[in-house]
């Protein structure tokens, strides 16, 4: 279980890193100076825009699923509570006469 904990963290600092430092190239090289076609500057602030937008696709992707499950799981325990059979016991009413 440690080891998949430390998995998960390695993979978002990894993923942090790559968008960090792709918006620091975007940053530092917004302005170049382009040496027209086949720029490598150029070709490089493509594959960072294209980094990033793929990075936010994946954080739009994996918030839209904890929020479908969460949702589902909510739904699931609702029903489940719904299908418990309500007796004096478990409502605790004491029959006493």
């Amino acid at each position: 279980m440690k080891r998949n904990r430390w998995a998960a963290l390695l993979l978002a600092a990894a993923v942090l890193f790559t968008a960090l430092s792709s918006a620091a190239f975007l940053a530092l090289h917004a302005d170049h100076d382009c040496a027209g076609e086949d720029c490598p500057v150029c070709e490089r602030l493509a594959a960072c825009i294209e980094t990033l937008r793929l990075v936010g696709l994946c954080a739009a992707a994996a918030a839209t699923a904890f929020v479908c499950v969460r949702r589902a799981r909510e739904r699931c325990f609702r029903r489940q509570r719904a299908l418990v059979p309500r007796t004096p016991v478990s409502l605790r009413v004491k029959l006493s006469d």
